[in-house]
């Protein structure tokens, strides 16, 4: 068994072990009032309006979005966030439709709806509140924005979308006023938006030059006139892909708000992100930004801590099939999570404690999301690997290396002095960087040792652990590919151990001890699971006890408790390298879907024991502390 010192704790507790040190979680937290806060207060509006376009169904978006859960899970890790629900445009008053133009849609209700919207943004900001507005189209930008500026008068906006927005009711082709929202906030374009019936009411307040946009890529010509001339900040995704995201948004949000010290606007419409990434959205453009690109704008913005409001925009559920309208609700929940963080899924900034066998990076390696592990030359007489353990193509003996840097990272996390089992050693060190002699070329990843790698495939096609049929045929899936057989052509030693065999699995009860959970677990399949791991610890110890790298093809993921107790049962110094967008840490009693392949590594960690309980299934564990 494991104990925390091998994996990312959960939640608050993150922490990862860096050599001798700890490498620990920190985060910007978010700020409202112009005040630091140590929890991240949100309130949470729901703006369903949907006449600033043609197609129906955007006025659904904000429930949607609100039935993710994702309200709920960040309350969980500490976020105070209240809903403030709907803002009420039942009784919007009638206006005169057209002001004398046949080709706007809906400019009385556009302007009073806005109004509406202005006031309730205020109203949640002098709360003390970040406002998160969900949308409902874009339209609902002129709102919320100038709701803001009417609590922050230095307010920038960092505007993410396919499309400008920033045409006028005399360039608009359309007449639709989510394409004119910028226009209507930014002070240098009031002389071409005219005196409309309705909006006598707003006062612009941003300056162009403290609005940036990033992600255009469907722009009219007169929309592109208007940023030349007004001095907006723009970045298409052509500056994405030539600069990188991170680059592109340290370079606009350093332009609108220098130093982090202007309140910030987010203004994110879900068209921003590429339409094979969101498809339930009314107006989608090829050649977006990916969600990871996505995710990074929102992880900045949130670490930079000026955010004060953000809007969620034109995501629509009557678009698409119903695969695309669940995936474009979970991308809307990823982007909101990790907006308002800390948050499992997110990708956290992590701050180097001092580690006394760390030496100091260059600017290059501190650049690095992962910290590298450097081993000097002279360290390779404390250490003495096999042979066996690397090949590096560059040089013969790597103790010649005299006065130069190698690079290593080295998946387990094992450090100088300690040996790890030859075979696993061999599989996972990898040599990521050398500076020799004036060669920049990188070594060879050391998956080649001089002697081949001995490595056991089994094939566990066990589904039980989740709902979804169809994945216990996935070792099949892989084997048809042919790997084996071009390892075996390059020389590695791989053994095909077959499937391990589920047909006769003894039955168990699916409860668990007296009183245990109170009777309230929702653990589904507990008998099976339970015995289907101890069949998975002894066939994976097995093939390890004979000298082979246990390579493992499920299956579900709830297929680690038997494959980590077994590898346990040989090598009890283990270490574990989870790689998965979920923790996968929740215990029968914690669950919300009782699906057991979320929960395999509180089954192997030594500290999650209490919590997980008596349960018979799985009385054949013997944990292992390591300290």
């Amino acid at each position: 068994m494991l104990s925390t010192k091998s994996i990312l704790k959960f939640r608050s507790e993150l922490k990862v072990i860096c050599l001798s040190g700890n490498i620990e979680r920190a985060y910007t937290s978010l700020y409202a009032g112009g005040r630091p806060s140590p929890t991240v207060k949100v309130g949470v509006q729901s703006v369903p309006f949907a006449k600033g376009q043609p197609k129906p169904g955007v006025d659904h978006g904000p429930e949607l979005i609100k039935n993710t859960g994702f309200i709920t899970q960040l309350q969980e890790i500490g976020a105070d966030v209240k809903d403030y629900g709907a803002v009420d445009f039942s009784r919007l008053p009638s206006h005169v439709e057209d002001n004398g133009s046949s080709i706007l849609k809906h400019t009385g209700l556009v302007a009073s709806a806005n109004k509406l919207i202005s006031d309730a943004t205020s109203k949640i900001l002098r709360d003390g509140r970040i406002c998160l507005n969900l949308g409902g189209d874009h339209s609902i930008g002129i709102g919320t924005i100038h709701g803001a500026s009417e609590v922050y008068e230095d307010l920038a906006v960092l505007w993410v979308d396919a499309h400008a927005d920033i045409n006028t009711p005399y360039s608009s082709w359309s007449g639709n006023y989510h394409g004119m929202a910028a226009s209507f906030n930014i002070e240098e374009m009031q002389p071409y938006l005219g005196k409309l019936d309705g909006f006598s009411w707003m006062k612009p307040k941003i300056k162009a030059k403290n609005l940036a946009f990033i992600g255009l890529r469907d722009v009219d010509d007169l929309e592109r006139r208007a940023i030349e001339m007004t001095g907006i900040h723009a970045f298409s995704t052509k500056e994405v892909s030539n600069l990188g995201i991170e680059k592109v948004l340290e370079i606009a949000l350093e332009l609108i708000c220098p130093g982090g010290k202007r309140p910030l606007h987010l203004s994110f419409d879900i068209d921003a992100l590429d339409d094979l990434e969101v498809k339930s959205t009314g107006t989608p453009v090829p050649g977006g930004l990916t969600l990871r690109e996505g995710l990074t704008v929102v992880e900045k913005v949130r670490q930079m801590g000026n955010l004060v409001s953000m809007d969620l925009v034109e995501v629509n559920p009557w678009i698409g099939t119903q695969e695309d309208v669940k995936r474009t609700a979970n991308v809307s929940k990823q982007l909101l999570l990790n907006t308002f963080g800390p948050y499992p899924t997110a990708t956290m900034a992590y701050r180097r404690s001092s580690c006394s066998q760390l030496k100091k990076l260059t600017q290059e390696e501190q650049g690095c999301s992962i910290p590298l592990i450097p081993i000097w030359p002279e360290y390779f007489s404390k250490w003495k690997p096999q042979r066996s353990v690397y090949d590096c193509s560059y040089v013969e003996n790597l103790k010649e290396l005299k006065g130069n840097k190698t690079y290593f990272y080295w998946k387990i996390l094992k450090l100088i002095g300690v040996h790890p089992p030859p075979a696993v050693a061999s599989f996972t060190l990898y040599c990521l960087k050398i500076a020799s002699k004036g060669r920049s070329n990188p070594v060879r990843a050391v998956g080649e040792p001089r002697r081949a790698l001995k490595v056991g495939v089994q094939s566990i096609p066990f589904g039980k652990g989740q709902p979804i049929p169809g994945v216990e045929h996935g070792p099949e899936l892989i084997k048809n590919t042919g790997f084996i057989t071009i390892l075996q052509e390059i020389g590695t030693d791989v053994k095909d151990y077959g499937a391990i065999n589920f047909s006769q699995l003894p039955r168990h009860k699916d409860c668990f001890s007296s009183g245990y959970c109170n009777g309230s677990s929702r653990a589904k399949n507990t008998g099976a699971v339970g015995s289907a791991n101890k069949l998975i610890s002894a066939a994976t110890s097995k093939i390890l006890r004979d000298g082979r790298i246990s390579l493992n093809l499920g299956g579900d993921h709830s297929i680690s408790i038997g494959t980590i107790h077994g590898a346990s049962e040989v090598y009890e110094d283990l270490a574990v390298l989870w790689v998965d967008a979920h923790s996968d840490i929740n215990t029968p009693c914690s669950t919300k879907s009782g699906n057991y392949h979320g929960m395999p590594v509180g089954f192997n960690l030594v500290e999650m024991q209490p919590y997980i309980g008596k349960i018979d299934a799985f009385a054949w564990m013997k944990p292992k502390y390591v300290q």
